[in-house]
């Protein structure tokens, strides 16, 4: 994420990032290893960073329904 945040890189894909996987794998589904990330990825290019950036705020929106769900 330090690529895409302090040095603007528009082409990253963290696939080991956490929030990354977890959106992914709510976007697109899951069972896919990181290579395979890596491969359905490629159809983002040059822009990943902007796609890494709307899967990682997904798994921030499935993270705060989880916790609405479990307050109620």
């Amino acid at each position: 994420m330090q690529l895409l945040f302090a040095f603007g890189r528009k082409d990253v894909f963290p696939v080991g990032d956490l929030g990354i996987r977890k959106g992914f794998e709510a976007v697109v589904g899951d069972g896919y290893s990181r290579a395979e990330m890596r491969e359905y990825a490629e159809r983002w290019s040059p822009y990943r960073s902007y796609a890494s950036l709307y899967l990682w705020r997904a798994s921030e929106d499935i993270a705060e329904s989880v916790a609405e769900v479990r307050e109620d």
